[in-house]
């Protein structure tokens, strides 16, 4: 998670200059997202996590293969093809490890220190983001919202208008777009 975060982090200074953002994470992404924030609230202006994951009861892989089999099902067939390449070419050691690494993280523990005002949003059927988490996560937050969208963990790529204008609206809050 570290390693995606410092990443994350360079990207943000080559990329977007002096700029104030709004920084978008998605599943585990949301969680490097949230790292970035903390370390930089100079820059990220408005935090949006998407579908932020595991819990304490998915740090173990029993409890996330639970939940991935009951996720799946609320899912679009077409999105293993797309996705399953990149898990392959990561490797399966090298998948184990990040996930290893995310399990590691406690969100609950960062999201405290976000200056910003965060939006967290989760789709009614994603089993890695459930209700309570989200809510804890948002009380926990400083200045934070949340909000629900029709579908599983993987809404963005299905309900992309809806996720665009959810985005605009931390925008919108955060002073960034008028």
């Amino acid at each position: 998670m570290t390693a995606v975060a410092d990443t994350v982090e360079a990207w943000l200074d080559v990329v977007a200059g002096d700029a104030r953002v709004v920084l978008v994470g998605h599943s585990t992404g949301a969680q490097a997202a949230l790292h970035v924030a903390v370390r930089r609230p100079d820059r990220v202006g408005s935090l949006v996590l998407m579908g932020p994951t595991f819990p304490p009861e998915q740090r173990r892989f029993p409890g996330l293969f639970r939940e991935y089999a009951s996720n799946s099902r609320h899912e679009p067939p077409g999105l293993l093809p797309v996705t399953v390449p990149y898990y392959v070419r990561g490797g399966r050691r090298e998948l184990t490890r990040f996930i290893r690494s995310a399990h590691r993280d406690e969100p609950e523990r960062v999201i405290p220190d976000v200056r910003c005002p965060t939006l967290l949003i989760r789709g009614e059927q994603d089993r890695f983001a459930p209700q309570t988490w989200v809510d804890r996560l948002t009380a926990a937050a400083p200045d934070a919202w949340s909000a629900v969208t029709p579908g599983a963990h993987a809404f963005p790529f299905r309900h992309g208008g809806l996720t665009a204008s959810l985005i605009a609206q931390a925008a919108r809050r955060a002073g960034l777009l008028s």
